[in-house]
């Protein structure tokens, strides 16, 4: 018995033992891992600053995380509003632009290239759009759909209900009956004396 015990406490220890390791290895690899992401974050040119922000999403909390992306959005805002600026003063000869017959003239090829821009964005935005309304009217018609079979089956599991009560009621009845028809059916000594009275 003393064996025993001692072998309970043993697998107890050991088990507590490889709880703790388990959970001492996790906090490492998540402690190495966030290191790693926020290293590989700094070394990152901006180009490719999507990718890791997904990772750093994923061990980031929310709040860090907006903030991460808030900075990031701005970073790449300051990027391209420098990039426009250098290429405005490129670009600031005058030209015709032309639609058919209609001439506007002297317009600088960088009010040009950011109103192509702009318009390709608003484009992309109406596309978005029209695609999410899409699958919004498609989540809310299966969604509605949804709702007709809960309904339907609310009203079936209420029918079932009532069955089942109808049920038990009849076969209440039925052995109602039963007892009855053996208390009212005269027995082998009341059949005899019926018979011989008459």
């Amino acid at each position: 018995a003393r064996f025993l015990s001692l072998k309970k406490d043993a697998s107890k220890n050991i088990k507590r033992r490889s709880k703790k390791a388990f959970f001492i290895k996790k906090l490492r690899a998540q402690v190495v891992l966030n290191y790693h992401v926020t290293r590989k974050l700094y070394q990152t040119s901006v180009s490719s600053l999507l990718p890791v922000s997904y990772l750093v999403l994923i061990e980031l909390s929310q709040p860090q995380a907006k903030l991460v992306f808030n900075m990031i959005g701005f970073v790449f805002g300051l990027l391209v509003a420098l990039i426009f600026s250098y290429f405005a003063l490129q670009n600031s000869e005058p030209v015709d632009l032309r639609f058919g017959q209609y001439i506007a003239p002297n317009i600088p090829v960088y009010i040009i290239a950011i109103i192509s821009m702009v318009t390709g964005v608003i484009l992309s935005l109406i596309f978005s759009l029209t695609e999410s309304l899409s699958a919004a009217m498609t989540i809310f018609g299966k969604d509605r759909k949804i709702k007709v079979a809960e309904n339907n089956l609310a009203t079936l599991e209420n029918k079932m209900h009532n069955l089942e009560m109808e049920n038990a009621r009849l076969k209440e009845t039925r052995h109602y009956f039963a007892r009855q028809s053996l208390f009212d059916k005269p027995n082998v000594f009341q059949r005899i004396r019926n018979r011989l009275s008459v």
